[in-house]
Order: C-alpha cells, then sequence, then structure tokens
C-alpha cells in the first residue's frame, strides 16, 4: 500500500524529443517506460512525474483504508499525517498515515514470516516488461 518502490522511477514515461514527433516518427523518436506512470492529472506529458505517481497511489491506498486524504485525486503532497478526518482509517488500530499504508494485514509485505506460515502458494501471472 505504501506505493514507495523503485518501479515508479523506472516505469516513468518519457517521449524524446517530444510526445507528437515520438508518434509521428517511431523510427527517429522514443517512447520509454509505461503510459500509465504520465502525470494521471495534468494529462500526458513528454516526461511523467513519478513522485507524483507514488503520491496518487499511497492517496489511493489510504482511501482504500478508509482514509480520505484532501485533494485525494491530486498528486500535490502532502499525505495527511493521520487518518482521523474525516473518516477514520480502518487497515489496523493505530491511525497515523505510515502505520496504514504498512499494517501487514492489508499490505503482506510488511508481514513477519510466521503471520504468512501456513498460507497456501500464490501463483503470480505477469508479463515480461513487468517488475514483481
Amino acid at each position: 500500500l505504501a506505493s514507495n518502490t523503485g518501479t515508479y522511477y523506472s516505469n516513468n514515461f518519457a517521449a524524446w524529443p517530444n510526445l507528437k514527433f515520438a508518434k509521428s516518427h517511431p523510427k527517429a523518436g522514443a517512447l520509454m517506460g509505461d503510459i500509465w506512470f504520465n502525470d494521471r492529472t495534468g494529462g500526458i506529458k513528454d516526461v511523467g512525474n513519478p513522485w507524483g505517481e507514488t503520491i496518487i497511489s499511497a492517496k489511493n491506498a489510504l482511501m482504500y483504508c478508509g482514509c480520505y486524504p484532501k485533494g485525494a485525486y491530486s498528486d500535490a503532497p502532502p499525505l495527511p499525517e493521520d487518518c482521523t478526518k474525516p473518516y477514520k482509517g480502518t487497515c489496523g488500530e493505530t491511525v497515523t498515515t505510515d502505520a496504514q499504508l504498512t499494517h501487514w494485514l492489508f499490505s503482506p509485505y510488511w508481514a513477519e514470516s510466521e503471520k504468512l506460515r501456513g498460507l497456501p502458494p500464490l501463483y503470480f501471472a505477469t508479463s515480461a516488461s513487468e517488475v514483481l
């Protein structure tokens, strides 16, 4: 849920020398990265904003936890310090933003191995360009 992995930077979209040229001259221009990582709030740009994508995704995760941050659909920081207004966060007992984003039950990355022991195996299918 924390949405802070390095893939937000490595997947960042970029068009060279600009989007219009790269789309109309595929052999001379270049399109790199993932179009999803391209500043969803301001339209498609020549170079995306990975920090903005991180903020948008973290705010989305907070909404999953029942916390509705100010400017929820904006890439403008900051994240709230806690999830008490207007609704209390539901991802664990602690209402700080960090605790909501890193609670083991909602974000298993943070789970201790004892919490996961005994679970059935999982199968992940991804494309060749995905990072897991």
